[in-house]
């Protein structure tokens, strides 16, 4: 369980948002933009995902 999933669940606060957040911030992560602002996402949001 992820930290912070109990606490979550006791407060009954739905944290089902922060998966694909996430993975949006490795995509960015993954194509160059490590240390840049959350702005980087736009370059990311336009393509497709990654297969596994």
């Amino acid at each position: 369980m992820p930290p912070g999933d109990d606490l979550a669940g006791e407060a009954n606060v739905d944290t089902a948002w922060l998966a694909p957040f996430h993975d949006l911030v490795g995509r960015a992560a993954e194509a160059g933009h490590g240390d840049h602002g959350i702005s980087a996402f736009t370059e990311v949001l336009g393509k497709p995902a990654r297969q596994p």
